[in-house]
């Protein structure tokens, strides 16, 4: 057990482990008790609202960004008046560390994050915090002695730039690994039970299917052919490839034997 990331309580000769706070509930149980407006024209952050953004901005990764809930998600589940108090925070944080004689007031502060979270409601409030944190390193170019909404968006946009190219990255490595994974998956059945899939292929008489002796042949072709024929795999062999596709990750393959399993529980099941 990791003692900085856990606080541990004893009751008697039993020890409790309870996991401290992420920063993200810590940020917002920091806010409590105040508005967005508020928040906009306090002097400053309070001490525990500043160490937890500074813990955000320190683990945030475009992974987490991404992959975190969005905007309009966070509405749905906290409500306005909560995401509000976050953005708020959030561009506070960045507009009281800039060293620019021009920066938001208290009320162009406020009402930016209004826009904000209208403007990118598909976004994350993580994006947000990540992108500031960028252009705190100087990533999308020198700041000038000018820090407003249109100034912010412009540099949330260039991070969205980078965020489209991260995702299409993502997309080319999935892909890959998924033909790759299809091919283990094949290539791991075992002679035994690649002569089992080829004595029911003869038995019913199927017409032409991809080659399944070698592990050459793509998961997409091996997912079509389970799904134009998984009416005729013996039960048996489908709970292997069951197991498999589970172990080794292929969701297309798994779906298909889990539907066909299903629909013969409902075939054999008596109706009342």
């Amino acid at each position: 057990m990791n003692n900085a990331n856990r606080n541990l309580q004893t009751t008697g000769n039993q020890g409790i482990a309870k996991a401290q706070p992420k920063p993200e509930r810590e940020l917002m149980d920091s806010l409590k008790g105040t508005s967005a407006l508020k928040l906009s024209e306090a002097k400053e952050l309070s001490e525990e609202s500043y160490m937890s953004l500074i813990a955000l901005q320190e683990s945030v990764t475009i992974e987490k960004a991404a992959t975190a809930s969005t905007v309009q998600q966070v509405i749905g589940f906290h409500g306005k008046p909560t995401v509000l108090k976050l953005v708020c925070a959030i561009l506070k944080l960045f507009n009281d560390g800039l060293n620019t004689s021009l920066r938001m007031d208290a009320r162009q502060l406020f009402e930016y994050a209004l826009v904000w979270c209208g403007e990118f409601p598909n976004e994350t409030v993580k994006d947000l915090i990540l992108c500031l944190k960028r252009v705190k390193a100087g990533r999308y170019g020198p700041i000038f002695n000018r820090i407003d909404g249109t100034v912010v968006s412009d540099f949330f946009r260039k991070y969205l730039l980078e965020k489209a190219e991260w995702g299409e990255e993502q997309n080319r490595k999935f892909k890959s690994d998924m033909i790759q994974t299809g091919n283990s998956l094949l290539a791991s059945l075992g002679q035994e039970k690649i002569k089992e899939i080829k004595l029911f292929i003869q038995r019913a008489k199927l017409h032409k299917t991809p080659e399944i002796t070698t592990p050459i042949s793509s998961d997409k072709n091996f997912a079509k052919y389970l799904a134009e024929n998984a009416e005729d795999i013996e039960f048996e062999i489908l709970e292997d490839l069951e197991r498999r596709s589970k172990a080794q990750n292929i969701p297309d393959v798994l779906a298909i034997v889990e539907t066909e399993k299903a629909r013969r529980n409902q075939v054999e099941e008596p109706v009342d």
